[in-house]
Parts: structure tokens; C-alpha cells; sequence
């Protein structure tokens, strides 16, 4: 075997599964509702801070 395959050949040949996209994409979807959830969380924090404060 040529030593120019990718990694995914050489995983397929090692017997490991490579990564699929789906995984990876759906990692990326969960993360970005946590990032937004937290920066609303942030929001609502500092607008109620502001009213207790007036």
C-alpha cells in the first residue's frame, strides 16, 4: 500500500471506525445552544441587576 493514503484509509485498515460528520455536527449544534443559553442567562442577569439596582 502507498505510504500517501489518508487517515481515514489508515483507520479502515487499523479496524477503528473513522469519525462521520453527523457527530460532528450535531457536537457542534449542542455547544452552540450552550454558548447562546449562557449568554442569555448573562443578558437576564445584568437587566435584573439594573432594576434592583434603580
Amino acid at each position: 500500500m502507498p505510504d500517501s493514503c489518508s487517515c481515514h484509509e489508515g483507520a479502515a485498515r487499523a479496524g477503528v471506525q473513522p469519525q462521520q460528520p453527523r457527530k460532528v455536527q450535531v457536537t457542534a449544534k449542542v455547544l452552540f445552544g450552550s454558548v447562546s443559553a449562557i449568554a442569555s442567562m448573562k443578558q437576564a442577569e445584568k437587566a435584573q441587576s439594573k432594576r434592583t439596582h434603580q
